[in-house]
């Protein structure tokens, strides 16, 4: 019995890989489907064995239609064409190691449906709700201490997720993920607010360290929480962040908004540590619809933090952000700073709005709107919006050593006469630029679309503007 069950091993391993969650596609055998067999196993449209879709009496048949196909399978999977045609679909999976008969292939199917039935399965994580110990959604009791008592619990069972439920929850000292946990979820239901209590200074929620690197955080989540600090202008509390990630792997924050804080919406990079036998490592993060707004000083900072230090991080994929109307506590601006900064060894963004990157006053606050530093990869898919400030060398995108980036279509548009004079200014080499589109109005023309004065081997086409720039489209290197 267990040899015909280890026969048929790939057969079952096919399956499961490919068929058990297709969609019926309007009702066209997209899907599983049962035949009227003793059997009664599964039967697929002839298109899903992809090596025998092209067999000449598949192809008559399939043309008759669903009603057909009975006809076709003759007695079900059983039949000898049915058995070719599942072999030949699983060749790259391994073969039996003798030919299938009928009998064997029942028998051996049957056998090996009894075996994973039998087989145990994994337990489903442990949730634990962070009202169970002591938390009050009423934006005035301190949760500090029961939001730490939940994350202990899921620390004790190994791994599992935190829920937070709907409500105003009020925190008066951070939320710290520490060194060495794995395999945690922290995830709020609609309308969960983490609030930030008076006078903290410091990162609402913390997830590893940043200062040094005694373990590292690995496989975290972070979905649909809202975090509110105290406002953007909040006097005493410049290190108010929004999210702090330190020393990670395999972190992805999800549907996450971040709002009001008088320090950085985001801060992420690998503790700048130089302590013998310590691992530093900021690898596969994943930013999916991370919004952030109204910050005192950069809404997204990932690799580097001016003043501090911080080693530039591996790797980060940002997909759907939002950064508007951070930097409203700079008072300098030093070139190279923006209000979203990526300092990678690879970084993907693909598709996002960064908008309203600008001092209230217009005429201090950060060069740039966006800068990637450093990094290798994609940016693609952005609208920048309303930024920047009347001042030499500001633009909406900078890029900075940025070598072998590939930029694809980016529209910029503003209508504010004191807003940044240039699109993109390329200070790399190697980098293509496609598909740019410059959108000016009301008395604001910017000066050009691309600066290629300190760029090299820089490739681009389909660069636009309406009006036409006051000075020139492209600056050649």
């Amino acid at each position: 019995m267990w040899d015909q069950v280890w026969d048929c091993l790939p057969i079952l391993r096919y399956l499961l890989r490919h068929f058990s969650n297709l969609p019926e596609n309007n009702g066209g055998w997209g899907g599983i489907r049962t035949h009227e067999t003793l059997t009664r196993l599964a039967v697929f449209k002839t298109a899903a064995f992809n090596r025998s879709a092209t067999h000449p009496h598949w192809r008559a048949k399939q043309a008759h239609g669903a009603g057909h196909v009975k006809e076709a399978m003759g007695g079900g999977l059983a039949s000898p064409m049915a058995r070719r045609a599942i072999m030949r679909a699983m060749m790259p999976y391994g073969l039996p190691n003798k030919p299938l008969s009928r009998r064997r292939f029942l028998t051996g199917a049957a056998g090996a449906g009894l075996a994973l039935a039998v087989l145990p399965r994994p337990a489903a994580a442990a949730v634990f709700d962070v009202r169970d110990f002591g938390a009050v959604p009423d934006n005035e009791t301190d949760n500090a201490r029961a939001f730490a008592d939940a994350l202990d619990a899921v620390l004790q069972a190994g791994g599992g997720e935190v829920l937070v439920p709907k409500g105003l929850y009020r925190l008066e000292a951070p939320w710290i993920v520490p060194d060495g946990a794995v395999d945690i979820t922290l995830r709020g239901e609609r309308g969960a607010y983490l609030m930030a209590g008076p006078g903290l200074d410091a990162g609402l929620l913390q997830i590893g360290r940043r200062d040094h690197a005694s373990g590292q955080v690995e496989n975290i989540g972070v979905e649909t929480l809202r975090l509110h600090g105290r406002g953007a202008t909040d006097p005493g509390t410049t290190n108010a962040n929004g999210i702090e990630l330190g020393n990670c792997l395999n972190v992805v924050v999800r549907d996450v908004h971040i709002q009001s804080f008088a320090g950085r919406g985001f801060v992420g990079n690998k503790p700048n540590t130089k302590d013998p036998g310590t691992t530093r490592r900021w690898e596969h993060v994943t930013l999916d619809r991370l919004s952030v707004r109204y910050t005192g000083l950069e809404s997204i900072l990932i690799g580097y933090e001016p003043g501090a230090g911080g080693a530039t991080v591996d790797t980060i994929d940002m997909r759907g952000f939002l950064a508007n109307n951070g930097g409203k506590r700079v008072t300098d601006s030093g070139a190279g700073e923006g209000g979203v900064y990526l300092q990678a060894v690879q970084a993907g963004v693909y598709g996002g709005q960064v908008s309203g990157i600008a001092n209230d006053d217009r005429e201090s606050g950060y060069r740039s709107a966006m800068v990637v530093r450093k990094a290798m990869g994609v940016v693609s898919g952005l609208h920048f919006e309303q930024n920047g400030n009347d001042q030499p060398r500001s633009c909406d995108l900078f890029l900075e050593d940025a070598h072998g980036m590939a930029v694809t279509g980016i529209l910029h548009s503003c209508a504010d006469p004191r807003s940044a004079r240039c699109g993109i200014r390329v200070w790399s080499a190697g980098n293509a630029l496609t598909g740019i589109r410059m959108e000016g109005g009301h008395d604001h023309v910017f000066d050009y679309v691309l600066d290629l004065r300190r760029a090299k081997d820089a490739e681009y086409r389909a660069i636009t503007a309406e009006p036409a720039p006051a000075r020139a489209l492209i600056l050649p290197s």
